[in-house]
């Protein structure tokens, strides 16, 4: 399995991204986010730095879902029987992916907000009157009640 050179070591890398892309869900998903998101920073013509900021969160979230995809692989290749212990290396390798992701969304909204201009009252009042708002900020509340209800209740992980 040895490779030879840096062509062997590139190739072994566009093999290991192109395996990701093509057996993990999350990584397909993640990758068709990030070049919509970098095709229309573009298009909204961000400057050099909003470009390079944005590539550099993008990299960021696909290279902590990889390294993810790597560590459950790992795991599931030494331990075959279900062990507590590597149950939370998996969660925290998960919680990684989503805490990434949490901060490439702020980045992206810090982004992105200025460039798509809106009014603010008229906006507040379409969150107010619009099902897919209120659903939205429904689950926001949701998912934050039930990550703050797990560290204070020490339930669940």
């Amino acid at each position: 399995m040895r490779l030879q050179g840096f062509v062997g070591s590139f190739n072994a890398a566009v093999e290991g991204f192109i395996y990701v892309l093509k057996t993990e869900r999350n990584m397909r998903a993640h990758f068709l986010i990030a070049l919509f998101f970098l095709l229309l920073g573009i298009y909204l013509n961000f400057s050099a730095i909003e470009i390079m900021i944005l590539a550099i969160t993008i990299t960021l979230v696909l290279m902590v879902e990889m390294i993810n995809t790597a560590i459950e692989l790992t795991i599931d290749m030494i331990k075959t029987d279900v062990h507590p212990a590597a149950r939370i290396i998996k969660d925290v390798s998960a919680g990684a992916v989503l805490l990434t992701s949490i901060n490439a969304t702020i980045v992206g909204y810090i982004l992105f907000a200025k460039k798509i201009p809106f009014n603010v009252g008229e906006y507040m009042l379409n969150i107010r009157s619009s099902p897919w708002h209120l659903t939205f900020m429904a689950l926001i509340l949701v998912f934050g009640s039930s990550i703050l209800g797990k560290i204070i209740f020490h339930k669940g992980t």
